[in-house]
């Protein structure tokens, strides 16, 4: 089991969010790679003009692998957390130092040695699969 999630009787990680009820704007989950510092990187990008996480990543030398659109922020963010928990389940650590990660994001890295972008973008899909979001309106 993996923090902030329970699960369904399908078998699928739910993570609980609140909300007021107000529509959400899209977000997507994307894999970034650097050859020359051996890393892969996941992380969570907003959409069309506001989409400064994969800009600010490919000014410092990394390449886009992939992507993949959620409905919102919350769904995008609970594969996310999957994605983390998973990878810490498997003993995959943060590769890069947050001094090698400028533009931030450094604690979602991956060594390219230990897994390889194909990898890391498999794990994003299987997340997409098995992981719920449940939104629950607040009221007042």
């Amino acid at each position: 089991m993996f923090p902030g999630f329970t699960v369904d009787e399908e078998g699928r990680y739910v993570q609980r969010v609140f909300t007021d009820g107000q529509p959400r704007k899209p977000c997507h989950v994307y894999v970034v790679v650097h050859d020359g510092l051996g890393a892969a990187k996941y992380g969570l990008g907003e959409t069309g003009p506001h989409d400064i996480r994969v800009r600010d990543h490919l000014r410092e030398g990394w390449r886009e692998h992939d992507r993949k659109l959620f409905g919102d922020r919350s769904a995008a963010g609970a594969v996310e957390d999957y994605v983390r928990w998973s990878l810490r389940a498997r003993g995959v650590r943060a590769f890069l130092s947050a001094e090698q990660m400028p533009q931030k994001g450094a604690s979602e890295t991956v060594a390219l040695a230990e897994m390889s972008a194909e990898q890391l973008w498999e794990l994003v899909e299987e997340a997409a699969t098995v992981v719920k979001v449940e939104y629950v309106v607040r009221q007042g």
